[in-house]
């Protein structure tokens, strides 16, 4: 299980990683961080790679 969204080094992303292993869960050594580019791209029914390597501003085209 890799863990998404999450806030490096918090109580919550140790104890979440922990209880996933109670569980049974083989949890990864890597976490993906809380990054706004994929909240913003799914918003938009894209993914990642489809996002502008820059942000254009004020907002690009929905």
């Amino acid at each position: 299980m890799v863990l998404n969204r999450t806030r490096p080094n918090t109580r919550l992303s140790v104890e979440v990683a922990q209880k996933a292993a109670e569980l049974g869960a083989q949890v990864a050594d890597t976490q993906v961080a809380n990054r706004v580019v994929y909240a913003e791209t799914l918003g938009l029914g894209l993914g990642r790679s489809n996002a502008p390597k820059v942000p254009q501003w004020p907002r690009w085209p929905r």
